[in-house]
């Protein structure tokens, strides 16, 4: 079916992706569409076209069903050329470069791909190119975090609605959005909900939680999703301990008390022998730890009850093997903690603060266990479990119900052969591309949709449908030029004795798809327009040729050896984290300063011949309505394009005062022809 992947995720069936229905009156529908995140590229007429997402729903963030009935009324149009139920067995390539593709078919109601008598794929298919598109499907386990990971649940396994935890304690592991998710659609039902996670790169340095509002990246965690900051900062239970795993930590999980689980945070320090120590750091499983439980008086009840515990249930176990029962004495710590300022607190202000010398320096016992001992006797794990919850300070002194991990997702590589060598990059996630979508080292092999995000990662919005209707529409202008020979929509210009003529095509051009154009606007810094200046000398024939929407690292390195201008959109240079909010998040104001902008703004740079850095840029400045028009945007703009064609040309005339318009004419329109 199509748009199988939103049939089952996200799995509480909320969508992240905005549908913002309205824009202000006399906008185009491809301004319109900057905001609408969920509808694909309709290339037909109106009467033909798929009711977008828009019309569909009322939800700024849609339910997932609305998308998965819209993708079957888009695909509906080329039903006859879409095959559904096969499955690609295997890719690989003959001697000759040619690709060959073993099919089979799918069983869906039993989820299995069937073979004939032979055992042999059903139908074989050979191609000169693939372009593989199958998105993130595999699940990130968490082997290299717990250990114990069979007892954790997976989010693509959960249901979709969160009743089944009413009244349990839950952990959730992770940092991106499905964790979040997971968490938000918990909590109306949990006792307790707890996030354990490692610290994410922040742009402005450091490890924390990425927030997308704070990054300026979709993929990022969204405002939306984060009601725990709420019930964790406002004391109601639940915590979002989003460092918990750094620095190389794993979450130890040991079944108890029932269907609960005891958990511990352990380090590769807290290793037990030397098998656990080599193991450790390779998502080894049931492993040996010293694991801190306890501390009590000694000789105390609690003291007398362990040990009858490990004399009834554990016979066997040796002390400093399997358990260890230490004495220790607050005395040297007291001494440090009472240091106020470099001198030791009096004793009125010890009175003040309910420090009384003779309970804190009392001594005591603490009890440490292995793992081990614990997996070997349930019965002594429960009993335990219920003295460690009453007498440690550990976070994780509670036992749980459940533990779900929510790594997200990375490509399945299992349909490429050997001959196939597939490179892949971010921990398998995505491939390593050419900036023409093309694998690394494997010609003829292309990929599409979330699957080419690897390339924009952390920048454009090449993950979600709004970012990758637009790069898989590159990748089919470049496979219509290489196998078609269909020129990349361009619009040419004739440089003629009319300079001004020229400045004003080009500069009310650039102002007009600067205003509209939704693909450069989600895909920052990835897809832009390049004018391309074709200067003959010898002839005279000097043209620019205007070209839409390119990839513009692959299109740099396809014109490198002339004159060319571009425009993308982009932030300001650390305009990341906390600044996003800073009384000063507006850089610029004024024209002159523009180059200080710091929301969206677009920046058009000249490249001369054979160059790659810009000899000269120029700035938009941020416009809270990403609208630039009007004298005071479009006069500094014709003179930065007039300054690049004279560059280009050499032609200096073009910089002569009046050469060019101040403003565009009321009521002009720049869709000039070739």
């Amino acid at each position: 079916m199509p748009g199988s992947f939103f049939a089952q995720y996200p799995r509480h069936r909320q969508l992240i992706s905005l549908n913002k229905r309205f824009v202000r009156k006399g906008r185009s529908s491809e301004f319109a569409f900057r905001h609408d995140w969920n509808s694909l590229l309709d290339v037909r007429d109106s009467v033909n076209k798929t009711e977008p997402v828009t019309m569909r729903s009322t939800q700024l963030f849609p339910h997932a069903d609305v998308m998965v009935d819209y993708l079957a009324d888009f695909a509906a149009e080329q039903k006859e050329n879409i095959e559904y139920g096969v499955a690609v067995g295997s890719i690989s390539k003959s001697a000759d470069g040619n690709f060959i593709l073993a099919l089979e078919a799918v069983d869906r109601n039993a989820t299995q791909h069937t073979k004939d008598a032979a055992g042999k794929s059903e139908r074989i298919a050979f191609c000169k190119e693939v372009v593989a598109a199958t998105g993130l499907w595999t699940p990130k386990g968490a082997y290299g975090t717990v250990d114990g990971a069979e007892y954790v649940d997976g989010y693509e396994d959960l249901p979709q609605t969160g009743e089944a935890y009413e009244g349990k304690s839950v952990i959730v592991l992770g940092l991106g959005n499905a964790a979040l998710e997971t968490t938000q659609a918990l909590q109306p039902f949990t006792s307790e909900i707890h996030l354990f996670a490692r610290g994410r790169n922040l742009p402005e340095g450091g490890e924390g939680v990425r927030f997308a509002h704070q990054t300026h990246y979709v993929e990022d965690v969204r405002s939306g999703l984060t009601t725990v900051l709420d019930t964790y900062l406002l004391k109601s239970l639940d915590t979002f301990d989003f460092d918990a795993l750094n620095l190389g930590k794993r979450l130890l999980v040991i079944p108890c008390l029932g269907n609960r689980i005891c958990c511990w945070g352990v380090e590769k320090d807290d290793c037990a022998d030397e098998a656990c120590k080599e193991q450790f750091a390779n998502s080894g499983q049931n492993l040996t730890y010293w694991l801190p439980h306890s501390s009590f008086s000694n000789d105390g009840l609690v003291h007398k009850r362990v040990k009858s515990l490990l004399q009834k249930y554990a016979p066997g176990a040796r002390e400093d093997v399997d358990y260890k029962m230490e004495e220790f004495s607050k005395k040297d710590s007291l001494k440090s903690h009472l240091e106020e300022k470099g001198g030791y607190l009096e004793t009125e202000r010890m009175k003040k603060l309910g420090i009384h010398p003779r309970v804190f320096v009392d001594e005591g016992i603490e009890l440490e266990v292995t793992s081990a001992l614990l997996r070997s006797s349930r019965e002594l794990t429960d009993e335990l479990a219920l003295i460690r919850r009453e007498n440690s300070p550990d976070n994780l002194r509670y036992p749980v119900d459940h533990v779900i991990r929510c790594f997200g997702w990375k490509m399945d590589t299992s349909m490429f052969n050997d001959s196939i060598s597939l490179g892949t990059m971010l921990e398998g996630r995505y491939p390593q591309l050419q900036f023409d979508y093309q694998a690394v080292g494997v010609p003829g092999l292309y990929f599409a949709g979330t699957l080419a995000h690897g390339n924009d990662f952390q920048r454009g919005a090449g993950g979600s449908i709004h970012g990758f209707r637009y790069t898989t529409r590159a990748l089919f202008r470049l496979l219509e030029e290489k196998n078609h020979g269909i020129k990349w929509p361009s619009t040419v210009f004739q440089v003629t004795k009319d300079r001004g003529q020229l400045v004003d095509q080009l500069t009310g051009l650039l102002q007009q798809r600067i205003n509209e154009v939704s693909g450069a606007y989600h895909m920052i810094q990835t897809l832009g327009d390049m004018i391309v200046f074709n200067v003959d000398n010898t002839s005279g024939q000097n043209t620019v040729h205007y070209l839409e929407e390119v990839p513009l690292r692959h299109f740099h390195e396809r014109y490198f050896a002339l004159p060319r201008l571009t425009w993308l959109f982009r932030y300001g240079r650390n305009f990341n984290g906390p600044k996003v909010l800073a009384p000063d998040r507006a850089g610029a104001t004024t024209p002159e300063e523009a180059h200080k902008s710091n929301f969206l703004h677009p920046m058009l740079a000249f490249m001369p011949a054979g160059k790659q850095e810009p000899s000269m840029r120029h700035f938009l400045t941020e416009d809270l309505f990403t609208q630039w028009k009007g004298f005071t945007a479009y006069a500094p703009l014709a003179l930065f394009v007039s300054r690049a064609i004279a560059e280009a040309t050499g032609e200096s005339s073009f910089m002569q005062e009046g050469t060019f318009a101040v403003e565009l004419a009321k009521g002009t329109t720049c869709n000039v022809t070739a």
